[in-house]
Formats: C-alpha cells, sequence, structure tokens
C-alpha cells in the first residue's frame, strides 16, 4: 500500500517563488551504493547524496549553504578543476563525507541515515520559529517512489 505524508505548516503571509526543495528524503549510503550499482552511474549516486546532505542541512537543520560550497570550491581547487561536473564520483563521495563532518561540526550530531530519523527531524520544518528567515511558508509532502522518499519544504 502507497502512503503519503503531508506536514503543512502556513505562515502569516505566504513568499510567492520561495520553496526550498529537499530531493532523495531518506537516501543513505547504502542506498547510493545499490543506486550506483543497478544504475552503472556511481557519480549520479554520489551527487545526489552529496546535494541531498547539502540541501537537508540547510532547509531542515539551518545549516547555511556557504559552509558546503566552500568545500566544493576547496575540492575543484585541489583537483584542479572548475565546474563540480568536472569532479569523480569518488570525489563526490569524498565530498560527501566532508559534507557529514561539516554537519556533525555545525549540529554536534552524526548525519542521519535512517528514513525515520529523517521524517522526524523534517517535521522541524513546520514548527514555528524554526522556519528560516527568508520563508513564511512550510510545506513538506513526501512521495512513495520505490526505494526513495522526495519531500518539498516551502
Amino acid at each position: 500500500m502507497k502512503k503519503y505524508v503531508y506536514l503543512f505548516h502556513e505562515g502569516n503571509a505566504s513568499m510567492p517563488g520561495m520553496m526550498d526543495t529537499i530531493l532523495n528524503l531518506g537516501l543513505n549510503e547504502e542506498v547510493v551504493n545499490v543506486i550506483s550499482a543497478k544504475s552503472g552511474n556511481p557519480r549520479w549516486a554520489w551527487d545526489c547524496y552529496r546535494r541531498f546532505i547539502q540541501m537537508f542541512s540547510d532547509v531542515v537543520m539551518g545549516v547555511e549553504k556557504k559552509y558546503f560550497e566552500k568545500l566544493i570550491d576547496i575540492l575543484k581547487e585541489e583537483k584542479g578543476v572548475t565546474f563540480d561536473v568536472e569532479l569523480t564520483a569518488d570525489d563526490l563521495h569524498t565530498l560527501a563525507d566532508q559534507f557529514k563532518a561539516e554537519y556533525k561540526a555545525q549540529i554536534g550530531k552524526d548525519f542521519p541515515t535512517r528514513k525515520s530519523s529523517f521524517l522526524k527531524l523534517s517535521k522541524r520544518c513546520s514548527a514555528p520559529g524554526i522556519i528560516h528567515a527568508r520563508t513564511s511558508t512550510v510545506w513538506i509532502t513526501i512521495f512513495p517512489i520505490p526505494g526513495v522518499l522526495r519531500s518539498t519544504c516551502r
């Protein structure tokens, strides 16, 4: 049976066009390894995971994107590349590990690995006082996708 979970909080005033999206809620290294093997594209799998870590950390936990962007810039400089797309699967795996270390440094806890933990923490998006200054509306929708969940916070 398909399950749909909707978390919704509407602020006093909505700001059109201001929507943060978290794709692949529940993604962890175990799933990344399966996606990598089944797709034959480990670079794509690790890129999805590092993007998920960054968006979840920012939207749900309030860790600013600038910390992650700095790590990306440092790695690109070390590798002598200009664009993110020039990073290899191994580079993106390293970056995901660095992102998780940054999350721990900012939050004081390890990055979650269980779907239930992501859902529980995502409820924070709908709690008054947790909402980012740039948003007044929070909307989390989790759609059933085989092996992967997608959540949208607005």
